[in-house]
């Protein structure tokens, strides 16, 4: 295939795109493509679950985001003099492993400095780390595209020159969209005067935020619910035409039949870009004393101190067995330094008297962990399988879960910091996802349907422990909510 969708947005670009990371991939697959990029809004959150699932669908995955890009200071909050717009929008693509670092870089720096309202950054850090980075021009708030709208090539040029200066011409590129949107035209004459006058390629894209043309109308409720606004208010944002969608080649050749280059040169980029993740784990070195010679050495050294402390000298057999077994088995692994590492901050922290956790979830079945005080429940004593920890014959990396007091959590984070170095520490996002229940009740208030009316929907969906189920689920194995959809089509909707 020529044509390669290098502008989409996933379920991460949050409550505006509508693209799950399965159902997009396969998706792709079906249309006979053999590579995509996925570019959320301001971050990579989808890059991990994009890539893994596009490589088991043999797709080539290309990681990027779409940026918000300041007029200029990205510390500035108001609106730059003499600026079409307070920001505008930059597409990144990593070529290869600087590139996605530099990715990584530019938008934590668009979280951390530049964020009002949304995650900007400027031209300044852009010109500090856009080594292996492919820069693709945008949609109709990309800022060259607003110069022209405002009907000023000459800004325009000056911008696109400033880009194809900084990133090059081979990886700088002009794109044309057509979503039935009267100031595409404008865009689009400009962009292609603009390849001319500097040289610049030209791709097609199509800014998908949606699966099929059909999902148009969930997507414009999806867009409500973003925006805290009713579907039939007349001032909310929302997007024109059902054209967001993942069009197939053909579909996009329709499109632009006078530019076919701009469709393979969709392909060009892509080829461009070849970045695999590295699937290792990197753990920090543990600071172990002069006389020890490995980190196996001062481990089993501490375990059978911790074990004499626990259950006496000399140790009973039950347990010298216990111990030297599950020593194996995280020795052979190459797992002691980490055992070292988390023993270590737990033991700062009851050194500063910060309550811990006495070990929850399948670590509590270790003795080697109950030996360093990472967890105070004896395994023996419950009867607890260590194997359900960390399993012999299927080694993947432990899971420690530990628990501090959420008033001085953040004590032990900075002493990890401080000890094994910024560099070494990050912090996990976790996501929240509407459940059933909760997307029933969002999208009956953009539709404004009466509360009880919801109410009555939402409490036939089960519920609770052990239940996690779609509404479509909920719909074939709940009669009366089956019956309650077939007589109220409002409803169904």
């Amino acid at each position: 295939m020529a044509f390669v969708h290098l502008h989409t947005h996933s379920e991460y670009s949050l409550l505006d795109g509508a693209n799950r990371i399965v159902d997009l991939v396969r998706h792709v697959k079906t249309l006979g493509m053999d590579s995509l990029a996925v570019t959320d809004h301001g971050n990579l959150h989808a890059a991990w679950a994009f890539y893994d699932q596009a490589k088991s669908q043999k797709l080539r995955p290309i990681l990027g985001f779409e940026a918000y890009l300041a007029f200029g200071s990205r510390r500035q909050q108001q609106k730059a003099a003499g600026a079409p717009a307070p920001y505008s929008h930059l597409v990144l693509l990593a070529k290869n492993r600087v590139g996605y670092q530099n990715l990584i870089k530019l938008s934590s720096i668009g979280y951390t400095e530049g964020f009002y309202r949304r995650p900007r950054i400027d031209k300044e850090v852009l010109a500090e780390h856009h080594e292996g980075i492919v820069c693709l021009a945008a949609c109709l708030s990309g800022e060259i595209a607003l110069w022209l709208r405002q009907g000023n090539y000459e800004e325009a040029r000056r911008s696109a020159a400033w880009f194809a200066q900084l990133f090059g011409k081979d990886d700088f590129w002009l794109e044309i969209q057509k979503h039935g949107i009267a100031e595409e035209n404008i865009v689009t004459e400009g962009m292609l005067r603009l390849s001319q006058d500097l040289g610049l390629g030209v791709v097609a894209t199509n800014d998908a935020h949606y699966l099929r043309r059909e999902d148009a109308e969930a997507h414009d409720v999806l867009l409500a619910i973003g925006t805290g606004a009713d579907l039939d208010d007349p001032k909310r944002f929302r997007f024109t035409g059902q054209e967001s969608y993942v069009k197939s080649e053909a579909e996009m050749r329709a499109l632009f039949p006078e530019h076919p280059e701009a469709i393979e040169n969709t392909a060009r980029v892509a080829e461009t870009c070849e970045f695999d993740f590295e699937k290792r784990y990197f753990l920090p070195g543990f600071p172990r004393p002069a006389e020890y010679t490995s980190d196996e050495a001062l481990l089993e050294d501490l375990t059978r101190t911790g074990a004499e402390s626990r259950y006496g000298t000399p140790l009973p057999a039950a347990v010298a067995e216990r111990m030297a077994y599950e020593l194996g088995v995280i020795n052979t692994a190459g797992y002691a330094g980490y055992f070292l590492i988390v023993q270590d901050f737990i033991a700062a922290a009851r050194a500063r008297g910060i309550p811990v956790g006495p070990g929850r979830g399948s670590a509590a079945g270790s003795l080697v962990a109950y030996a360093l005080g990472i967890t105070n429940v004896d395994p023996l004593r419950f009867d607890l399988l260590f194997e359900r920890f960390l399993n012999p014959e299927r080694v993947s990396m432990p899971d420690i879960d530990v628990d501090f007091c959420f008033e001085r959590r953040g004590e032990v984070i900075e002493y990890v910091r401080q000890r094994y170095g910024r560099g070494s520490v990050g912090q996990i996002v976790t996501f929240g996802t509407m459940k059933a229940r909760a997307a029933v009740k969002d999208v009956a208030r953009v539709l404004k349907i009466a509360p009880g009316d919801a109410d009555k929907v939402t409490k036939l969906i089960p519920s609770g422990p052990g239940f996690n189920v779609s509404i479509p689920e909920a719909v074939a194995k709940v009669s009366e909510l089956r019956d309650l959809v077939k007589a109220n089509p409002p409803t169904a909707g």
